[in-house]
């Protein structure tokens, strides 16, 4: 997609060790695991198992690592997708080779048998290592489950970066008097739910293929889980963590920054860097994906912002995944660019926990994205820039910015907008609200006339196709989305004038050495001529000193023939870059022209409770 000088890159090529993946892909924390290395050149590796990658035969080692106590996420870069690189994991590394990841296990370790039939059975809580060693495999495993205890069932496989895609089938077992017995569908599950919005407002892949469910047994019992591959592939790499558990609430924190659906014209799906003008805001998508049925209060805050730039906490109560956090520019902020920091408070089991938000971004972009069109990775820093050479067209807030709203099921919210102008909107500014949870498609909208400064934004709080609202606690933002007259990097053509006329003054100065420079060529070249003619009529007393006379009026001629020469080339050096100076003036000139252009705007997160 693009090429040039910057566009470098390392290709290695090496008979080093290098690590494929790890079986199993999870250890207990705080104890010393046995752990199997696949991969290739391994140091005291084995090609014994025969085990095979691509048409590769791996070679293996067995290795003994300790966990680490404390379960957390790996800081370094994955070029993987955020859901893969936010599995909290620590990194191994085999002396001279890469680093390979090891999850956290959250139960104690199982290690499926293979030839187990019909199905292995299990004690839980547990975690279950194991494989889809061939394309169509599936795994089953038995449990006893306890009345009045809530189960939940995940699976770790996509994650994983394995090619699958899994299911949970999830039944009943029972005996009769002679222990034939009887098998009862109780759930299935497949892909959680989605992080895209229903809107396509937003092309960053927060999702995963990996099925999960709860279930709560109306009795005690025997069930049996079984997971099978959507994708119907297998192989030796296509490993999966499945863990049957009770509850451990917890949550882990992305933040999202691509470009605003209004500046491709309704088309989502490009990245973008998150940049805030004078008197402006941007907002930054925020998910907190929530584990185990965690409905806790998640505050997130952001820290490290300039002088002049500030953000107001955002909270996601209940269920609620997805925010917005807005941060706002004073109309004198001063010029910044520099990493933010994101974190996330939350209090799970009565202990408070602090998560640290990593950023998503795209790669690229493509039009009309989805999740298999687009790429998306974490970033190692979330980063900010201010311009103090803009100001932003408009700023849309609610009239009492410090005000908390409550309304009831059904009821209708009057919202009080105000709106600060700088001069450049045009036309009407629709305000709507914007990451209000449950609200899908065709969000209420407010219209400002050109020069209006305040309305009322009516939002119905009735529960329908187009808005899951319930009662709860939620915040949102308002987005403003209008037309601006506006002028594109007018400093440009400031600097480029500038430029211009220092080249223009260097020029004129090279041209009046040149212009100087002609008269003494002239006057060295009729001093030579004249020196030569007396040498040649001299007597032999005389020609030794005319002699030199000669050479002295060569030299000054040579001087002066250089000193002109260099003027010229300077001269002409100068023409050549006023006309380049020029033409990046009409370029900047061209590209400064008012245009209008469609901006949006974010107001801070307002709050309202719904009874």
């Amino acid at each position: 997609r693009g090429g040039g000088n910057q566009y470098f890159y390392r290709l290695k090529i090496t008979r080093g060790p290098q690590v494929d993946f790890v079986f199993p892909p999870a250890g207990i924390p705080g104890q010393v695991g046995r752990f199997t290395l696949f991969g290739r050149n391994l140091p005291g590796g084995s090609l014994g198992e025969g085990v095979q990658l691509d048409g590769k035969l791996l070679e293996t080692v067995e290795v003994e690592i300790p966990v680490p106590a404390e379960p957390s996420v790996p800081v370094t870069f994955s070029p993987d997708t955020p859901r893969q690189a936010l599995l909290p994991a620590f990194e191994y590394r085999l002396p001279g080779a890469n680093p390979v990841r090891i999850g956290f296990a959250t139960a104690p370790v199982v290690l499926e048998q293979p030839d187990a039939a019909p199905a292995q059975t299990v004690a839980v809580p547990c975690e279950i290592a194991g494989r889809f060693d061939e394309p169509g495999d599936s795994d089953t495993y038995r449990f006893e489950a306890r009345k009045g205890v809530t189960y939940w069932i995940e699976s770790i496989s996509e994650r994983l970066n394995a090619s699958t895609d899994t299911v949970i089938l999830l039944r009943k077992i029972s005996r009769d008097d002679k222990g034939a017995e009887t098998v009862a569908a109780v759930m299935e599950s497949d892909d959680p739910p989605s992080f895209f919005s229903a809107n396509r407002q937003d092309a960053t892949n927060a999702d995963t293929y990996d099925a999960a469910l709860k279930f709560s047994p109306d009795a005690d019992g025997l069930f049996e889980v079984k997971l099978l591959n959507n994708l119907a592939s297998g192989g030796v790499s296509h490993r999966y963590r499945l863990s049957i558990r009770e509850a451990r609430p917890d949550f882990q924190l992305i933040t999202t920054t691509e470009q605003n659906i209004t500046a491709t014209n309704g088309r989502a799906g490009f990245p973008g860097a998150p940049l805030v003008r004078r008197g402006g805001a941007i907002a930054y998508r925020i998910i907190a994906s929530r584990q185990d049925g965690f409905e806790g209060d998640i505050t997130v805050s952001i820290a490290g912002l300039p002088t002049g730039v500030t953000d107001a906490p955002l909270t996601l109560s209940g269920k609620s995944e997805t925010g917005y956090l807005t941060v706002t520019a004073a109309t004198d902020a001063a010029a910044w660019s520099g990493p933010v920091t994101f974190s996330a408070k939350a209090t799970i089991d009565g202990k408070e926990v602090v998560k640290t938000g990593r950023n998503a971004s795209l790669i690229w972009g493509v039009i009309f994205a989805d999740s298999f069109r687009v790429r998306t990775r974490l970033d190692l820093e979330t980063v900010l820039s201010v311009i103090d050479q803009e100001t932003a067209p408009t700023l849309v807030a609610q009239a009492d910015p410090a005000k908390s709203w409550q309304v009831e099921l059904n009821q209708k919210l009057d919202l009080p907008v105000a709106v600060t102008e700088y001069g450049t909107r045009k036309g009407a500014l629709t305000v709507q609200p914007y990451g209000f949870p449950g609200m899908l498609r065709n969000p209420p909208s407010l219209a400002l006339a050109e020069g209006a400064k305040e309305g009322t934004l009516s939002i119905e709080m009735k529960p329908g196709g187009n808005f899951t609202v319930e009662p709860g606690r939620y915040q949102f933002v308002l987005q403003g989305i209008g037309i601006a007259k506006y002028r594109q990097n007018e400093a440009a053509v400031e600097s480029a004038t500038e430029e211009k006329a220092r080249l223009e003054a260097l020029t004129q100065g090279f041209e009046k050495a040149v212009a100087e420079a002609k008269p003494r060529v002239e006057a060295a070249q009729k001093a030579l001529d004249a020196a030569k003619s007396n040498a040649a009529s001299a007597t032999d007393a005389d020609k030794t000193d005319l002699a030199k006379r000669v050479e002295a009026a060569q030299a000054e001629l040579t001087t002066a023939q250089k000193a002109l020469a260099d003027a010229e080339a300077k001269a002409k050096r100068g023409k050549d870059l006023v006309t380049a100076a020029d033409a990046q003036l009409q370029a900047a000139t061209n590209k400064a022209k008012e245009t209008d252009t469609k901006f949006a705007t974010f107001s801070q997160p307002i709050s309202v409770e719904v009874t």
